[in-house]
């Protein structure tokens, strides 16, 4: 078997020559204008190409099976031969024949890889293909660093095709090995993942480098999917096996492209179709995120392996990043989109505290009613502000809904802890300043847009709270219960009565001013 490997390789060397001397002939006649040009062209071409598929089989061949067909040096010095007469060849026809000079150039690449790759693995027979894999892509970056210098000359086209048909076959080539690196979590941290981490590093360095030189929009596809791939990789490799993380990763990402497109980071350099596309890769990312985030979230609830502050740190991420989505896109469908997996994703904050909380039933529904509460009042508003002249019926409900499940339920609450002894402190806190907090936000924000049902609630939930301070009092048990209603009594009848004779006169023309709807009950003529 090693003879015959050798003569296979002294055969490629021997093809490869003659090609490149048949190529010689065919130029000279072609200056010549020979009538033998005709016939000798297709005879170069496959005197050249020829060497150039054996070296391909032979190294498949050794992939395939290393113990039978190893590679030698003899196949390194013959791959490198065919290469230097497809290069030479690409240049005879440079100028008279580019559809064969970039045939040609699809030969030198080829054999460069193959070269390549055989010399990888005879210096270092045990090195696997994802050792090779980030070695082998300073090819593709050579070859496009090399159409970038001879940018409007003959060789610009060919070198950039050559390029992204290595850098193709290189990704072919690694799935594979990168599927195992996605999803196997017992190799995190080998050397596997930081090999793929570092090829998919340089496919995002080579898809960048061509979208700012060529400005091609498919290249930022491209881009973000390989650099999402290195990220993981890496995420792997440091042994974060957490799936969270990976879900934030891509949503930050997609929230980068947002910003810059937004900001027309890139239309302010004449890359409008870029622009575009880091829009569109944007918006999958941060989709791909939000489903995904959804569906682990809900797969957890069911199994209820998950921590109950992992899932809350995540959706609330994801809540803060849809909010800056909906603040910078502009276009109304994503805009809803945005909305709405907001929306999903408090919803799911609420689902988990209600599932995987230690809280009581009345504490759960408490919990769901004010959250729904306050989204219907998001939404209300957001509809108020949208509307022109006529109003919505949508929106009046939503808003008068919306303040009923926030005011309702924290007034329950807090009255029921403040006449019995709490049982719950926190708890307890948590509905004090809730209750004090909804009361002055929709007081002032439905006195400031003229919004009734807010400015009703608010105002309720404020008075309502300063009076109910009264409960806090503890009464000493030496004094009696008769006298304490005597002086609670008493002393209301003396304050109305006092009210009374200050205001009479007001208050006789009270009705007349509610009718008409003024002074402070203006707030009657309010939507």
């Amino acid at each position: 078997f090693g003879w015959q490997l050798r003569v296979m390789e002294v055969l490629i060397i021997a093809l490869s020559a003659t090609g490149l001397v048949a190529n010689l002939a065919l130029a000279n006649m072609a200056a010549k204008h020979s009538p033998l040009l005709r016939a000798s062209s297709p005879l170069g071409l496959c005197l050249s190409v020829l060497p150039v598929l054996i070296g391909v089989f032979l190294h498949f061949r050794a992939t395939v099976l290393p113990s039978q067909y190893p590679l030698t040096p003899t196949y390194v010095a013959a791959m490198l031969t065919a290469a230097l007469s497809c290069r030479a060849s690409a240049h005879l026809f440079r100028h008279s024949r580019p559809g064969l000079s970039m045939i040609y150039f699809f030969g030198t690449g080829a054999a460069t890889l193959a070269g390549a790759a055989g010399l990888l693995k005879v210096a270092y027979p045990e090195m696997h293909w994802q050792g090779q894999a980030p070695l082998l892509m300073l090819i593709p970056l050579l070859y496009l660093a090399a159409a970038r210098l001879y940018q409007g000359h003959t060789p610009e086209k060919p070198l950039l095709w050559v390029a992204h048909a290595a850098t193709i076959v290189m990704l072919i080539s690694s799935i594979g090995a990168a599927f195992n690196g996605f999803f196997h979590s017992e190799i995190a941290g080998k050397s596997l993942n930081l090999a793929l981490a570092t090829f998919f590093a340089e496919a995002t360095l080579f898809y960048l480098m061509e979208a700012l030189w060529r400005k091609h929009a498919l290249s930022v596809y491209a881009c973000t999917a390989t650099a999402c791939a290195a990220v993981w990789q890496l995420l792997k490799y440091t042994g974060v096996v957490q799936d969270e993380y990976y879900i934030l990763t891509f949503a930050v990402v997609g929230l980068l492209l947002l910003v810059a497109y937004r900001f027309a980071v890139l239309e302010n350099i004449k890359l409008a179709n870029m622009a575009r596309a880091a829009f569109q890769s944007g918006n999958a990312l941060l989709s791909l995120a939000f489903v995904a985030g959804a569906l682990m979230v809900l797969s957890e609830l069911v199994t209820r392996a998950a921590e109950k502050t992992v899932l809350i740190r995540l959706l609330f991420a994801l809540i803060v990043i849809g909010l800056l989505a909906v603040a910078l896109v502009r276009q109304q469908g994503w805009r809803r989109w945005y909305v709405a997996a907001t929306v999903m994703n408090a919803a799911l904050v609420v689902l988990v505290l209600a599932v995987l909380g230690d809280l009581s039933i009345p504490q759960k529904l408490e919990i769901v009613c004010v959250v729904i509460g306050l989204l219907l009042l998001v939404i209300g508003h957001l509809g108020w502000f949208r509307e022109q002249e006529q109003q919505n019926d949508l929106v009046s409900v939503s808003l008068s809904f919306g303040s009923l499940l926030v005011a309702v339920p924290l007034t329950i609450a807090v009255l029921y802890y403040r006449s019995s002894q709490p049982n719950f402190d926190t708890f307890h806190k948590l509905n004090e300043v809730g209750m004090l907090a909804a009361g002055l936000l929709l007081l002032a924000t439905g006195y400031m847009l003229h919004i009734k049902s807010t400015t009703l609630s608010g105002a309720f939930l404020s008075a309502l709270y300063l009076v109910s301070l009264v409960l806090f009092l503890r009464v000493p048990e030496k004094l009696q219960t008769t006298a304490v209603y005597i002086m609670v009594g008493g002393g209301l009848f003396f304050a109305v009565g006092l009210l009374l004779s200050l205001y009479r006169d007001r208050l006789l023309a009270l009705p007349e001013r509610i009718k008409r709807r003024e002074g402070v009950f203006r707030v009657l003529t309010w939507r």
